[in-house]
């Protein structure tokens, strides 16, 4: 995976610090400009021939199958069909081994499926080289870690501001607009703090806020509340809800936690490689939020 460039007058430690922080979050923005013969045609405003615009789905996976292994071959994913509409919150379940890891990856343009297409907003991965996964993953996707995956040396506000300092913006602009994030996920007091001095729920909304200050059209959530208490994982949760529905990106969550469904549209139920079925979140645990 090409990783981004760091910012104008850092140090090679600085610049070991962002490539760490690129490998775990893939978080950083990029501006595909109409000239650049290596640039993606994401076909967003995109309106058919009558001229009314286009429904596209952020999310498309079309009969996706993928294998591991060349002697006894396992079958993570097998013929797998989902769509995912913008503005829509999916939740994936399924027990240890069900395929959920491999489906992140595969939205993630890191790894190739077998068989089948996978799209992202309307890029087909396969299309894509590696230096374009890349940019699409810097443009189109926020991630959410249940290990949150901060930079230790770094202040919230300068983690929040990483993937703005990545694009190239000015460090004081950027921190302003972190500062101004971090406002809204309810940290404007804690800005200065380091994740050694913050407890695990602010450390989730610092990695919230980082996700989110480039506006991506994809929120993808790998059990974000797992290294939380029940109690500061559903403070995180509402959080992350109001989020979601002010800035309307789609938010693709996998979780083992029947509260984290609760929150989304709609529940896709994984085993052995296979959508087993897919359902609605339990009325119960979805109306008591």
């Amino acid at each position: 995976m090409l990783l981004g460039d760091a910012p104008p007058g850092r140090g090679h430690a600085d610049r070991r610090l962002v490539t760490r922080w690129a490998i775990a979050a893939w978080t950083v923005q990029f501006r595909f400009r109409v000239n650049d013969p290596g640039s993606i045609d994401s076909s967003h405003g995109a309106s058919s021939t009558n001229g009314s615009p286009m429904t596209q789905s952020t999310i498309q996976l079309e009969q996706v199958c993928k294998n591991y292994g060349n002697g006894k071959v396992v079958h993570a994913l097998r013929d797998i069909d989902l769509s995912v509409a913008q503005g829509e919150r999916v939740a994936v379940m399924g027990p240890s081994g069900s395929g959920k890891s491999s489906l992140l990856n595969l939205i993630c343009g890191l790894d190739d499926p077998t068989s089948g297409t996978v799209s992202v907003a309307g890029i087909k991965i396969l299309d894509l080289n590696d230096d374009q996964r890349t940019r699409m993953r810097r443009e189109k996707i926020g991630m959410i870690f249940q290990t949150f995956n901060l930079l230790p040396t770094l202040s919230a506000v300068e983690n929040a501001a990483l993937p703005l300092r990545l694009q190239g913006m000015h460090r004081k602009e950027a921190e302003h607009r972190a500062a101004a994030m971090l406002e809204r996920v309810g940290l404007g007091t804690r800005i200065t703090h380091r994740p050694d001095e913050m407890s695990g729920g602010e450390r989730q909304r610092v990695a919230i806020a980082r996700a989110l200050i480039f506006s991506p059209p994809l929120l993808l959530g790998d059990e974000p509340t797992g290294n939380l208490d029940s109690a500061t994982g559903e403070e995180i949760l509402v959080l992350l809800d109001d989020l979601q529905k002010e800035f309307n990106s789609t938010l693709f969550l996998v979780t083992h936690n029947d509260l984290v469904a609760s929150f989304c549209d709609r529940v896709v139920i994984l085993r052995d490689g296979h959508i087993l079925k897919e359902q609605r979140p339990d009325p119960v645990l979805a109306g008591s939020h």
